[in-house]
């Protein structure tokens, strides 16, 4: 792959050995105004005066983009909104495009509470509520109901409830895992763990009462080496190369039970999968070079972007259609033809297979308009645990899901915990067992994605085409590969292959975005982390930072302070590049040698007041907010960031202070110790002691309550929902400079 760059570190263009010659052009601001790809196809992006993308046409034949129509476009984004009692000021409220509209309504703190979706006319809305934490606490769906989900002291869900107690309960360790999910058809999952020096503390047992028991073992490096699972007497066997692709599979047992035993062979030049199991794969196309065009006298064929357009399975031959954003949006066979419409951000929201009519609101909610079903999906802790079809107004089905350690759904029981059907998958997703005679009532199953595949789990017959659904793109089990490029290339030295699937580990990785693989265990970003890596303790965690803590912590308080810690690196990560562990330890000039030290007690300089920051890396406190009321959890929190804001001006020489006390133009950067009941730009008044940690009037606490500040973007709102004068030129000043002390720039 070649690529060039402007001046500015723009990409200019992309040559690519999966996706072909693409071309880029960018507006002053640095907003991309003009894509072209392979196809030629042109896709122009129009902008408003504060560079926010309001509107996307799209043309072919390398068109030049016309001057900006200023409405009408294929998709148009509006911003700031406050009809309806919205409070979207400076935020993306509705969207139109192809598929008809959607509707974004926010609350005083920038939370989504109301989403409408308007698809081919048809309207579904889904609110939600949250909690002082801002997680969300109620999610209403577009049929009415109401579901409340519960949490610990540590912000893990507890339970779920609704028309039913989908999950009475839920416990973790000190480490945060899940220990055990109650469900509401009786069963309670398990989940054990190897001990830290013993295979890392990965998962080690999965109980789900008699329906549900595997273990899990691993080699050094984390790969899964067998699965036993107790309940069918069945254990599958695994074998890695050294870069840790999956070279050998198998199950004991009989045919019918879902044995099988495969190898897996690597090109050694390319990196392809040249054999999968009885399969030989072969690469012929030279635009394509890791594109499957041939498996066993199947035959499949690419455009110019690298999607796939045709293939032959079994003499059948099937034919793909994509648009201008490389979704695919028709399929068409011997008695097969389907349609997909997409949003403007690229979400399937409609299916026509076969003249059956679908609509997909996320991934809670599906409507077929042909026979009037509702299939609704509950989740605890983002794992798919239940789901509920009927028929207006005849009596709903409840199920339940269990999944394996990848979140395929592996059991589905009735609403008293019977079995109603088991699946059991291959390592790269194709069924190799389903109960007899049953299929499945949901079409997301393995790795908890949409299938489009007929095979005995979902026995789709003439509808199913060999693909399931991931998102960005589309994946075929059968070839072990995506049926298109990714736009996204990963690291590593399996990233330049576009098509692989999970960097071919498919027992270690996932890919819930059809972009990335993610790893299933101990991660940074989706990197599967060594061992020693493992931060497992609030102290361990911290340590990753630069940090220690000395003294008395209480538990609550440790969470508090790496909470805090965590919003820092995040909001400066979002400035400089790096993990958001550099970014922090760069702005605050940690080191191996000299690390920030946080000390409970010891601090004579307190004098009444919670916390004093010594210089850049020595922190103490005397107290803390009080925990017994929720929402002082966020003031302790609140507590720590402000002192870090202290030791921020104290690593930059004093700098923040100093130009702040230069910058005063009026009187709102100190004007707040005469009347502590005014705001004076801040989230908070100066007697709430929220977002005015310290009210007194000298410079250096004025800054770090505006660190606070600008790490949670809180600052004083008007009933319009603006932000009001004084406000305003704390965030900007705090934007423009908290900007040159990091980059330099």
């Amino acid at each position: 792959m070649s690529l060039t760059y402007d001046k500015a570190g723009r990409k200019l263009t992309m040559n690519d050995p999966d996706m072909g010659f693409w071309q880029y052009s960018y507006n002053a601001l640095g907003g991309m105004t003009r894509q072209e790809d392979a196809k030629n196809q042109v896709a122009c992006l129009y902008y408003d005066e504060l560079n926010r993308p309001r509107g996307k046409d799209y043309f072919t034949n390398s068109a030049a983009c016309p001057s900006d129509p200023g409405s009408g476009y294929e998709v148009t984004y509006n911003y700031d909104s406050t009809a309806n009692g919205n409070l979207g000021k400076g935020r993306r409220t509705s969207m139109t495009d192809a598929s008809g509209s959607t509707n974004w309504y926010y609350d005083s703190r920038g939370r989504v509470w109301k989403e409408t979706k308007i698809i081919s006319g048809t309207s579904f809305d889904t609110e939600w509520t949250y909690n002082l934490a801002d997680l969300p606490a109620t999610m209403k769906y577009p049929d009415g109901e109401i579901v409340t989900t519960g949490y610990n002291n540590n912000m893990l869900p507890t339970d779920v409830s609704g028309a039913d107690n989908y999950v009475p309960s839920m416990t973790y360790d000190s480490a945060g895992r899940l220990l055990t999910r109650a469900l509401g058809n009786g069963l309670t999952q398990t989940y054990d763990y190897y001990p830290w020096n013993q295979q890392g503390g990965r998962l080690h047992t999965l109980v789900a009462g008699n329906l549900q028991n595997l273990s899990y073992a691993y080699d050094s490096v984390g790969n899964i080496i067998s699965i036993a699972d107790s309940i069918n007497s069945q254990t599958q066997s695994f074998d890695y190369d050294a870069l840790d692709r999956l070279t050998s599979a198998s199950a004991n047992g009989e045919p019918g039970q879902g044995a099988y035993d495969e190898t897996y062979q690597y090109d050694p030049a390319t990196g392809n999968l040249k054999v999968k199991g009885d399969m030989t794969l072969d690469y012929l196309d030279s635009s394509h070079v890791h594109a499957v065009t041939n498996a066993n006298g199947n035959t499949y064929s690419y455009d110019s972007n690298g999607n796939q357009t045709t293939r032959t399975v079994g003499g059948q031959t099937i034919q793909f259609g994509y648009n201008a954003e490389n979704k695919l949006v028709s399929v068409t066979g011997t008695n097969l033809s389907a349609q997909f419409t997409y949003n403007g951000d690229g979400q399937r929201v409609k299916s026509v297979v076969n003249g059956e009519i679908v609509y997909f609101v996320g991934g809670h909610y599906e409507f077929n308009d042909t026979t009037n079903e509702i299939t609704k999906y509950y989740f605890s802790g983002g794992a798919r645990i239940a789901l509920r079809k009927y028929i207006i107004p005849q009596t709903t089905t409840l199920n339940y899901i269990l999944g394996d350690h990848l979140g395929s759904t592996n059991i589905i029981t009735n609403a008293t915990g019977a079995l109603v059907v088991e699946t059991r998958y291959k390592p790269w997703g194709e069924v190799r067992y389903a109960t007899a005679n049953q299929t499945l009532p949901t079409r997301f199953i393995f790795t908890g994605q949409y299938s489009y595949i007929n095979d005995d789990a979902t026995d789709l017959g003439a509808a199913g085409f060999g693909l399931m659904y991931f998102k960005a793109r589309w994946y075929d089990p059968t070839t072990a590969h995506f049926s298109q490029a990714d736009t996204v290339v990963s690291g590593g030295v399996q990233g330049a292959d576009r098509y692989a699937y999970g960097l071919n580990n498919p027992l270690k990785y996932t890919d819930p975005s059809g972009h990335t693989a993610v790893c299933v265990d101990f991660a940074d970003n989706g990197e599967c982390l060594g061992w020693e890596d493992q931060a497992v303790t609030t102290d361990e965690k911290l340590a990753l930072f630069g940090v220690i803590l000395v003294g008395e912590w209480s538990d609550a308080y440790k969470l508090a302070v790496l909470i805090a810690i965590q919003a820092v690196a995040i909001r400066i990560s979002d400035i400089v590049e790096g993990s958001v562990y550099d970014a922090f330890k760069n702005a605050f000039n940690i080191t191996s040698t000299s690390l920030m030290t946080f000390t409970w007690g010891s601090c004579d300089k307190c004098n009444g007041a919670g916390g004093y920051t010594y210089s850049p890396h020595d922190i103490r406190f005397a107290s803390m907010s009080a925990l017994w009321r929720s929402d002082y959890f966020m003031r302790s929190v609140n507590n720590v960031v402000h002192e870090l804001g202290h030791a921020f001006n104290h690593a930059n020489g004093w700098d923040p202070v100093n130009r702040l006390s230069n910058s005063m133009s009026t009187n709102s950067w100190l004007e707040r110790g005469s009347n502590q009941g005014y705001s004076y730009g801040f989230a908070s008044t100066g007697d709430k002691g929220t977002w005015v940690q310290n009210p007194s009037t000298a410079t250096s606490e004025v800054f770090a309550d505006q660190f606070l500040g600008w790490v949670f973007n809180q600052w004083e709102r008007t009933a319009s929902g603006d932000l009001s004068a004084q406000a305003s030129e704390r965030a900007s000043w705090m934007d423009t400079n908290m900007s040159l002390w990091l980059t330099g720039e």
